[in-house]
């Protein structure tokens, strides 16, 4: 097998995990397969669209723009098609792939995952959130890097799910 050959089949991969105390799964998997409303808990994306497909249904996609990470061509806004491939509503995950981006990310496939209790409050409560991902190799960068980019973003858009739950009367969608 040649070098090339060999490089190709390198992938980072990572498995992340963030808390929400105080509110459960089911209260949770809303904000998390409502797959057009990133903006809302991704710190650096500021756009979060559908652009093809029915919203929340597999196939469809969603176009991202927003800082955070430098872009192919450097400064200014980073952005990303992603597709949604699967959503199995009752074991509240879901499934998605970038198809075109500015990142330099190439092969990205990641899948979210809500999971009730596993005792992260003192009661034994509270829910998390699963992030695996899958993707090829990016030119100048590192998978520790992106690992620690993704896992900030998870323990962010963590926080950010708990307060709107908190400030939700009874955990309530709007």
């Amino acid at each position: 097998m040649g070098e090339e050959e060999q490089q190709q089949l390198v992938r980072w991969e990572g498995k992340l995990s963030a808390t929400i105390g105080g509110a459960t799964a089911d209260q949770v998997w809303p904000l998390v397969a409502d797959f057009c409303s990133l903006d809302r808990w991704f710190p650096s994306v500021h756009t979060c669209r559908l652009e093809g497909g029915v919203a929340g249904e597999p196939g469809c996609v969603r176009y991202t723009a927003g800082k955070g990470i430098e872009s192919a061509e450097g400064e200014g806004v980073a952005w990303a098609r992603e597709r949604l491939v699967s959503i199995d509503r009752a074991g509240r995950k879901l499934s998605y792939e970038i198809t075109e981006n500015n990142i330099g990310w190439g092969q990205y496939e990641a899948e979210m995952e809500v999971i009730e209790g596993g005792g992260m409050t003192e009661d034994g409560g509270g829910c998390r959130i699963e992030w695996l991902f899958r993707m090829e190799p990016v030119e100048g960068g590192s998978e520790e890097g992106v690992a620690a980019y993704l896992g900030h973003t998870l323990e962010e858009m963590a926080k950010r799910m708990e307060k709107f739950l908190l400030h939700t009367p009874g955990g309530a969608q709007e």
